[in-house]
């Protein structure tokens, strides 16, 4: 399991885990991504928005640490799920 540390700097510098490896929204390739950050995750982040969203925010808005942390723990929550 990522210590509470990584989690932070994870979410302080716009990054979200995925199976694919980590997505740092910050890049401006994701400006126009109306994709979820994980197709397959059923967290409310995934859900409710896209990557286009958070990049725009991800610099101005705290609420974009508090999504990418929703995300970033269901993500390690299920990781154990995926080995069995």
């Amino acid at each position: 399991m990522i210590g509470q540390f990584v989690l932070i700097y994870l979410q302080r510098f716009g990054v979200a885990l995925v199976p694919s490896g980590q997505l740092k929204l910050k890049k401006t390739l994701y400006r126009k991504d109306f994709r979820p950050l994980d197709e397959s995750c059923k967290c409310s982040t995934c859900r409710d928005y896209h990557r286009a969203y958070i990049h725009s925010i991800v610099t101005q808005e705290t609420v974009a640490c508090h999504l990418l942390t929703i995300h970033n723990v269901a993500y390690q929550v299920g990781l154990p799920l995926q080995f069995k």
